[in-house]
């Protein structure tokens, strides 16, 4: 359990020095594996795992104004029932998520 976490420290550590330097470090990170990606594969994994289910249970819930965030490449766009929002806002700090997430709808 020691050796655990005195890895886990060094790792924050290295986090902490890589972001001191570079400040959009966790940003670009995260934009590449969006890139990476591949959307089809990802829909097929969580229709095997149960989570498109989740996202259907949940996003059928959603009324009047509705802000989704991390909207990503907008796998939840098909289950909201339009009737009962009024506004939907989507939003992710990855640009090309945006992107892709554009084309949905």
């Amino acid at each position: 359990m020691r050796g655990y976490i005195a890895d886990r420290e060094g790792r924050f550590v290295r986090e902490y020095e890589d972001l001191k330097r570079n400040p959009n470090f966790f940003h670009t990170l995260h934009e590449q594996v969006a890139i990476g990606l591949v959307t089809k594969d990802q829909e097929k994994l969580e229709a095997k795992t149960g989570i498109t289910d989740m996202r259907k249970k949940l996003i059928k819930k959603a009324h009047g104004l509705v802000l989704e965030t991390a909207v990503g490449h907008n796998l939840n766009i098909g289950y909201y029932d339009f009737s009962k929002i009024t506004k939907l806002f989507g939003c992710d700090w990855v640009e090309s998520a945006l992107n892709e997430a554009d084309k949905r709808i």
